[in-house]
């Protein structure tokens, strides 16, 4: 009986290490997503900035436009909706952005620093084959 009870111990261990190994890899992956999706978000965020600001150049030279006889109401009107689009993208693009930081800081247990450097995979080995993969893991 004890060699059954020895042997169950000894796959219980295996058990209990796959189980702290699988814990591992999704604590790994989801630091690796959170941080990337900080990263991505602030960029659209950013994109989304600069959007906002041409459009808001592009209404001013239509106002200047129609003033001066060039073009019609409808096209200054079609700006101004154009610009409240950007703007709407861009309230959006900050609540992403947010989300993400608080969802990197659940993840890491502190907010993000202000510059993220992107994530460099270039020395990163991938195995090629399952069986690579199981022998890294």
């Amino acid at each position: 009986k004890s060699i059954a009870n020895l042997k169950s111990a000894d796959k219980g261990i295996i058990a209990a290490e796959a189980g702290f190994r699988n814990s591992l890899n999704e604590l790994i992956l989801n630091t690796v997503k959170a941080y990337q999706d900080v990263i991505t978000a602030r960029e659209i965020y950013q994109n989304s900035l600069s959007y906002e600001e041409a459009m808001k150049k592009h209404l001013e030279q239509s106002e200047t436009k129609f003033e001066a006889g060039e073009i019609t109401k409808t096209e200054v009107s079609k700006m101004k909706s154009a610009l409240a689009s950007a703007s709407t993208q861009k309230e959006n693009a900050f609540g992403i952005m947010k989300n993400a930081e608080t969802s990197f800081a659940y993840v890491i247990g502190s907010m993000p620093e202000v510059h993220l450097a992107a994530l460099n995979l270039k020395n990163v080995e991938i195995p090629s084959t399952f069986e690579e993969f199981l022998v890294l893991t």
